[in-house]
């Protein structure tokens, strides 16, 4: 699959590698979806590529590609907050003093940064303050937010974003072929350009649902129906999708933004309700109380 667009990614990339000035430790930030896993596989590439990084077509470029190469260890079963166990953090670290087996580097990519609480971090932060000469690192996650400041400091911030929607259709429909075109348009009304949320909902209709109602959310708050607005929320608080109903609020708060029409909302209001979805994020991976939370969260979107 080709990383389409974000060409000051790509430059930064191009920087980093041509030029000699590769970054010991990167931190891959963007929303849910954008494709930072698969940049990271096209960083890690660029690390150990035979010939002119990145290549794509030499024997190691290939193998990081298909997730095969014995120097590449990707971390992206953790997911949920604070579920990157400390133990996992300090095998990293042994790991990383090992030297490596076909490439020049061993490159170790760590998905969802959010998912680490401070303990963790603060265990990784031993690794990349003084890193082996042959190890490199590659973080993601959907925000600075989630790094601590003295991870944050050690690290190189590549953001990633959604591409263009026109571009975005043709991959979904590529990769989604058994989609129906009514499909595709409610994903990418919810998802445009984001190619990863979009094949997801199609894959999966729990998730799609869970956009709608996040959508029903921000439709409420527009229309001032505090009432609608809190049973939304409220209903949402014994969910098991939680995270992914706050991860589409999030999206459509930050998209509503960029919203031109009559109706739109004052600039600094969407601005607060934008603030509001990502601090109860924030609070869940801290493991807020769910009712409380959304309680909290109706309040704060009409501040």
């Amino acid at each position: 699959m080709e990383f389409l667009e974000n060409e000051k990614a790509k430059a930064m990339l191009h920087d980093m590698t041509v030029h000699g000035r590769a970054s010991h430790a990167v931190l891959l930030c963007g929303s849910r979806g954008t494709g930072k896993k698969l940049f990271a596989r096209y960083l890690a590439a660029a690390y150990l590529c035979e010939k002119n990084p990145p290549c794509f077509s030499c024997t190691s470029c290939k193998k990081v590609l298909a997730g095969l190469h014995p120097d590449v260890r990707e971390i992206t079963q953790y997911t949920k907050p604070r579920s990157f166990p400390v133990d996992e953090v300090r095998r990293v670290r042994k790991e990383a003093y090992i030297s490596p087996n076909e490439g020049a580097c061993r490159v170790f990519i760590l998905a969802n940064l959010e998912s680490m609480g401070q303990e963790a971090q603060n265990a990784l932060l031993k690794i990349i303050e003084e890193p082996p000469e042959h190890a490199r690192f590659i973080f993601t996650a959907q925000d600075t937010g989630a790094a601590l400041p003295t991870v944050l400091s050690r690290v190189v911030t590549v953001p990633i974003a959604p591409i263009s929607e026109a571009a975005a259709l043709h991959e979904v429909r590529r990769l989604c072929p058994q989609a129906d075109e009514a499909a595709i348009a409610l994903v990418n009304r919810f998802f445009p350009g984001n190619i990863g949320r979009m094949t997801e909902a199609l894959n999966t209709p729990e998730l799609l649902g869970e956009a709608a109602d996040a959508a029903a959310a921000l439709e409420s708050v527009k229309r001032n129906d505090r009432y609608e607005t809190l049973r939304l929320l409220t209903q949402k608080a014994s969910s098991k999708l939680l995270g992914d109903f706050l991860d589409d609020l999030e999206i459509l708060s930050e998209r509503s933004l960029g919203a031109e029409d009559g109706e739109a909302l004052p600039k600094r209001r969407q601005m607060k309700m934008l603030q509001a979805a990502m601090e109860a994020k924030k609070s869940l991976a801290m493991n807020a109380n769910k009712a409380l939370l959304m309680t909290a969260l109706c309040v704060k979107l009409y501040e």
